[in-house]
């Protein structure tokens, strides 16, 4: 099963559960990122105005791509791991930065 959740502007606050005996994957996409994850509690704004995604990760983790790194597919994308604890910011260039919340 897949759940793709298309994000044009706002917030979202997720627990996604990991059920073993069901190969899912559970994706929010912005114009700026993409979030992947399976079994974890996150959140995921896009800001309209700055053109800024954020990922904020309070149990598990979280794959976050910039978005352009999939459409480039000769290229190999830019996949960062976010972990319980950090937020990742991907800024309308299209950087990547994460950040330390706090320390689990």
């Amino acid at each position: 099963m897949e759940i793709i959740i298309l994000m044009k502007v706002g917030q979202i606050f997720a627990a996604v559960k990991k059920d073993p005996a069901v190969r899912s994957d559970f994706v929010i996409r912005s114009p700026t990122a993409t979030a992947s994850v399976r079994g974890t509690d996150f959140s995921m704004s896009y800001n309209k105005e700055s053109g800024e995604s954020v990922v904020s990760v309070s149990e598990g983790r979280v794959e976050v791509a910039a978005k352009k790194s999939w459409y480039k597919f000769w290229k190999k994308p830019t996949i960062v791991e976010v972990e319980a604890g950090q937020k990742a910011t991907v800024s309308k260039k299209q950087d990547i930065k994460i950040e330390i919340l706090y320390i689990r």
